[in-house]
């Protein structure tokens, strides 16, 4: 993978299309990737649950077509502080792990989870999804 070495990625307002590229996952030293507001589809491919490797800490989706859920694996992202996957097609609820890196339940680093109100029923959406 040519792009291991990526640290920054914007791509936001873009006007993108398409389903998200496969080839992303092999950039384990992304930090930072802003992909929302596009008209990406289809579902987030299970190998993002690589993405940036431990060490994401910006991952912006939102306002695109995407289906299906995230990945578990970004439950366990400790340093991850921002997180937005709203105003999407998702259908799977956000999983626990992730709601559990609120950083004022002091398990992670997380201090804003962009989700619609359908998919994201943890204490950390209350009064901050979308409806």
């Amino acid at each position: 993978n040519e792009m291991k070495n990526l640290f920054y990625l914007d791509l936001s307002y873009n006007d993108l299309t398409g389903v998200l590229p496969e080839s992303l996952s092999g950039c384990t030293k992304l930090r930072h990737a802003y992909l929302d507001h596009n008209k990406l589809s289809g579902p987030i491919p299970s190998s993002y649950g690589r993405l940036g490797g431990d060490w994401i800490i910006d991952l912006t989706m939102d306002s695109n077509q995407l289906t299906g859920g995230l990945p578990s694996e970004w439950g366990d992202r400790k340093k991850l502080l921002t997180l937005k996957v709203q105003d999407n097609n998702l259908t799977w609820e956000i999983p626990k792990d992730i709601c559990k890196q609120w950083v004022l339940d002091g398990n992670g680093e997380l201090v804003e989870l962009g989700a619609d109100c359908n998919i994201c029923h943890c204490d950390f959406c209350q009064g901050r999804c979308y409806s």
